[in-house]
């Protein structure tokens, strides 16, 4: 079985939220650059990095949608 083509749709103007037309499904775009000190002797991200990445994107999607970690405390989480 082959998997669906993915079929990009720009969201908003400055292209941070991208729709694929045929899953529905949305993305959103962060700029991040990759410290040396992240990396290990072959320059591969070091695994346990991945977290901090993940949580830059995680804050960077909060922020540019204007959800406030206030409202996330008051939801109880």
């Amino acid at each position: 079985m082959r998997p669906k083509p993915f079929l990009p749709e720009v969201l908003n103007g400055d292209n941070l939220y991208i729709r694929d037309k045929t899953s529905r499904m949305v993305w959103h775009r962060c700029k991040n650059r990759i410290l040396y000190a992240d990396t290990d002797r072959s320059q591969v991200v070091y695994h346990s990095n991945y977290l901090r990445y993940f949580e830059f994107g995680r804050a960077s999607l909060m922020r540019d949608t204007g959800y406030a970690y206030s409202e996330i405390e008051k939801e109880g989480y």
